[in-house]
């Protein structure tokens, strides 16, 4: 029942705001051996496919994204910490808020988003923010943004091994590759359940 309130709170808040307005940052992770699980064979004969024998190192994408796409982001190896969250808000994020001063930086949870030092640093560059409820992927856009992310990397990887995960993530997240704004009208339509203090199933 907590859950229910403090959804319906946060989405009479977003649902208030203007989708240009809203910029939602979250992270994921990337293998960079991923390959596809099937394959094809002639008629009778067993398919057979190559794979390093390593999982392969994982890569950190941390990406800034509107309504109209990706903003900013930046990969490295290993997993994101409260230090390279501050590297990416300086490097990143204080520029881009400076400008844009109207919008509001929407976060997940992660113990690091939440840390003292990346609070108090979102506060003196008057970065104005808000974090999600907890276990309400639905009013993350970002959430499906990376599924389709994801999907993209994999097939790129699979029909192109030679690039580098510079070259594909380039290539992914270039402009006329994007659909964030599907991902908001999705987003929309449950904060209109939440605000209606309807379960999330």
């Amino acid at each position: 029942m907590e859950r229910i309130n403090q959804r319906s709170i946060f989405a009479a808040e977003v649902a208030r705001i203007a989708d240009s307005n809203l910029f939602f940052l979250d992270e994921t992770g990337l293998n960079k051996h991923t390959v596809r699980s099937y394959g094809y064979s002639p008629k009778d004969t067993k398919a057979y496919l190559t794979v390093p024998t390593n999982k392969g190192q994982n890569v950190s994408l941390m990406c800034l994204i509107s309504n109209l796409g990706v903003e900013c982001y930046q990969y490295k190896n290993g997993a994101y910490n409260t230090q390279s969250f501050i590297d990416f808000i300086n490097n990143k994020l204080v520029r881009f808020f400076a400008v844009n001063p109207n919008k509001i930086l929407i976060l997940d949870n992660a113990k690091f988003h939440k840390a003292a030092a990346v609070l108090q640093l979102l506060r003196e560059k008057n970065i104005t923010h808000k974090f999600l409820v907890p276990y309400s992927p639905e009013l993350n856009p970002i959430e499906e943004f990376f599924s389709m992310l994801k999907s993209n990397f994999k097939s790129t990887r699979n029909a192109n091994p030679d690039m580098t995960v510079k070259e594909t993530l380039e290539y992914i997240l270039s402009p006329d590759k994007q659909q964030c704004s599907a991902f908001y009208i999705n987003m929309r339509r449950w904060l209109e359940k939440a605000i209606r203090r309807e379960e999330f199933i």
